[in-house]
């Protein structure tokens, strides 16, 4: 069992989406005792198991339901007649809990000034892991950002590419010093995977944005997921009352699933 926890523990540590299924009562006769666990780790392409709860069809339909759990992040809590629902020669029933362990969210600021400072201040009490993209190093630093976990001083996508990792997982906001920036770096995200776009722009330029994006064949769904303008519109102008839409717009998406 302690083998299981500090395997688990370096899949955490390494942010991987992992879940515990763990025999919590039996009736009659079942390959496993309750306490007795298994590890999944879910890897996207493939899947790790560790330990067992007592293999064959149980192990395999409890495997296929923890990476759903994972994916949709709910504890999932299932009761079987092995014989009846599995067709297993043991013949009892058992119940078990499947609890998933979520990676944490990344939060992408890419624009290192006023606004980008702002998010990054406020978002600090939430659980996200923090990456800064910007090309002026004066600004990006960790004097300005203390405690980021990591600085990408480029704005080019091949640097990018080769620095930064996303999936469903990434909420990423652009909020840099020019427009021309900030397009070209929506165009290199929308290619990605992520749970939030948010693009700083006048309605306007958001609109003549997503037409290009049309016309250039990006996905529809990826352009009407985009949030352009960024931010629940509260009302202000300054870098302060611009970051407190754009963190309450996470902190919703983050909430509801938006």
């Amino acid at each position: 069992m302690d083998n299981l926890i500090l395997t688990a523990a370096e899949f955490a540590k390494s942010e991987e989406s992992i879940a515990f299924v763990t025999i919590v009562e039996v009736i009659g006769s079942v390959p496993q005792i309750p306490g007795a666990k298994m590890l999944v780790v879910d890897k996207g392409d493939r899947h790790l198991t560790f330990g067992t709860i007592g293999g064959g069809a149980l192990e395999h339909i409890a495997l296929e339901e923890a990476l759903e759990a994972i994916r949709e992040g709910e504890v999932r809590y299932y009761k079987k007649d092995l014989g009846k629902d599995l067709n297993m020669a043991c013949g009892g029933k058992v119940t078990y809990l499947i609890e998933p362990l979520q990676k944490r969210k990344q939060l992408v600021i890419c624009g290192a000034g006023h606004i980008g400072k702002a998010i990054y201040s406020m978002t600090r009490e939430l659980d996200f892991r923090t990456v800064l993209i910007d090309s002026m190093e004066e600004y990006a630093n960790e004097e300005r950002f203390p405690g980021v976990e990591r600085i990408i001083t480029s704005f080019d996508e091949k640097v990018i590419e080769d620095s930064l990792s996303l999936d469903d997982h990434s909420y990423i906001v652009i909020v840099s010093r020019d427009h021309t920036t900030d397009f070209r770096l929506a165009r290199y995200f929308l290619k990605k995977e992520w749970k939030y776009l948010g693009l700083i722009a006048s309605g306007t330029k958001a609109a003549k944005l997503r037409k290009e994006l049309k016309q250039e064949g990006y996905e529809e769904e990826k352009i009407d997921r985009m949030v352009s303008p960024i931010g629940i519109p509260i009302g202000g102008s300054s870098p302060g009352e611009i970051a407190v839409g754009i963190v309450a717009q996470l902190v919703e998406v983050m909430n509801r699933g938006k």
